[in-house]
């Protein structure tokens, strides 16, 4: 524990006697810690000219060492486990949790990650960062595209082996994090003592294990996606292995969907406090996200954004808690949450027919929903990948 605590964080006594004390002090303590690898590698970065260090690590990521001889020992301890796994990685079990991940398809994934990961992410103290830089209320749609092409990657069967692009750009996100840390420390807005490092090693682990994993998971089980415990674990491996790949250190990753579950509702009675500015960022991910405008006749656009903005504030009322999300003065609006049971007999409906044996077989949903997504992008836009170099 460290000898001040963050104001970020709600009562913690009261805290402690609903969980786990020791779980509860080690997530405290976590927001004092960050990833100093990286925070090493990105001071040699400044030092090289131009984007040669971007270059270099995405090179020894691509083809193995051997590719950079000259390469900093700083770059070396960042990729050393994304080249050469630790024994605890298992990938047959990676792949399995990536199936699980993506049979519900695209349509409830998207839900997912809007009202569920990101939703969750910017009405909390993870936000701040992204507040600071303002890297996302006026960038809506690109944050939105970034994120999702990074999860979608990520969490794509056979993508988190050494040398795929799932693990490059995972390592990227932990460098982007690192520049981005460094950029705050350096412009004296941040305030330590209150809130932690900027994006510390327990955002990063919230980020990855509650943000991206639990929350959805749970919300998706909400809407009636029955998985299976074998599934449960399999994700669980899945996101800890993405999560140990941007900087997390092993003592805080789950053993178990249980000790995720624990992760989950302990962090998220910890992080309670609203962020100023979180109403703007939740405002710009529910309504700006998507841009209609490229797509919609002009007389359709605005009641398009409101009925899909006011449903996906709908879901992320019912996920998060009526308290929380007036806290956050997240919209509620009854007719859009009208919505939700007749999605859920739905969901439940296929549930059922999967069961029976009457629908595709995991896999082969999979392969089409990656087939269309590819498509998609084709269609409507280039994908946005991530400029570590830049913060604008």
């Amino acid at each position: 524990m460290p000898k001040t605590t963050p104001s970020r964080f709600g009562d913690l006594e009261a805290i402690r006697a609903q969980h786990d004390p020791e779980l509860v002090d080690l997530l405290v303590g976590s927001v004092f810690e960050t990833d100093e690898l990286a925070d090493d590698l990105v001071s040699v970065f400044r030092e090289l000219p131009g984007a040669t260090g971007w270059r270099m690590l995405d090179n020894v990521l691509r083809h193995g060492l051997d590719a950079e001889p000259d390469a900093p020992p700083e770059l070396l301890k960042v990729v050393a486990d994304a080249l050469v796994p630790p024994p605890w990685v298992d990938f047959e079990l990676v792949d399995r949790g990536a199936v699980a991940w993506w049979r519900t398809g695209g349509f409830l994934q998207l839900i997912a990650l809007t009202a569920g990961s990101l939703a969750y992410g910017y009405g909390t103290s993870f936000a701040r960062p992204l507040i600071l830089t303002g890297r996302l209320s006026t960038r809506a749609p690109r944050r939105l595209a970034e994120t999702a092409g990074w999860v979608g990657m990520a969490t794509r069967p056979g993508e988190l082996r050494p040398g795929k692009k799932g693990v490059r750009e995972t390592v990227h996100i932990r460098m982007v994090h690192a520049l981005v840390r460094d950029h705050i420390r350096r412009s004296g807005r941040w305030d330590t003592a209150n809130w932690g490092e900027p994006i510390s090693v327990g955002d990063t682990a919230a980020t990855g294990l509650i943000g991206f994993f639990t929350f959805p998971i749970e919300g998706l089980r909400d809407l009636g996606v029955d998985y299976s415990q074998d599934e449960l674990e399999a994700m669980t491996h899945l996101w800890s292995w993405i999560t140990y790949l941007m900087g997390v250190p092993e003592k805080y990753l789950p053993k178990n969907y249980d000790e995720a579950a624990a992760f989950f509702h302990t962090g998220h009675a910890l992080d309670c406090q609203k962020v100023e500015g979180a109403d703007e960022l939740l405002d710009a991910l529910f309504f700006h996200s998507i841009p209609y405008g490229k797509y919609l006749p002009a007389p359709l656009t605005g009641p398009v954004r409101g009925s899909v903005g006011n449903l996906m504030a709908a879901f992320s009322r019912r996920w998060m808690g009526q308290e929380r999300a007036d806290m956050l003065d997240i919209p509620d609006n009854p007719a859009a949450a009208l919505a939700i049971p007749a999605l859920r007999a739905a969901v439940t409906t296929r549930e059922r027919l999967r069961r029976a044996g009457l629908s595709l077989s995991d896999e082969r949903v999979v392969e089409l929903e990656f087939a269309l997504s590819g498509a998609l992008r084709r269609v409507l836009r280039p994908s946005l990948p991530m400029r570590p170099d830049s913060l604008d």
